[in-house]
């Protein structure tokens, strides 16, 4: 796992992946493979769009915001 101090944070990207469902996330991972600057972004705070498999407290706590 990276420390804090080694990230390198950039306001400039190639490409920009909306949602974090399997094929956004294929490509997202492909596109950053081939070098290119990659910002990936979802509206929630996990990984998988419907497709998310979550540990209960998460579910739970995912549950009471909506």
């Amino acid at each position: 796992m990276m420390a804090e101090d080694d990230i390198v944070y950039t306001t400039e990207y190639d490409v920009i992946v909306v949602g974090t469902g399997i094929v956004e996330s294929i490509v997202a991972a492909s596109l950053a493979r081939a070098g290119q600057k990659v910002l990936h972004l979802d509206t929630n705070e996990y990984y998988g769009s419907d497709f998310a498999s979550l540990p209960l407290h998460q579910f739970e706590e995912w549950m009471t915001a909506q």
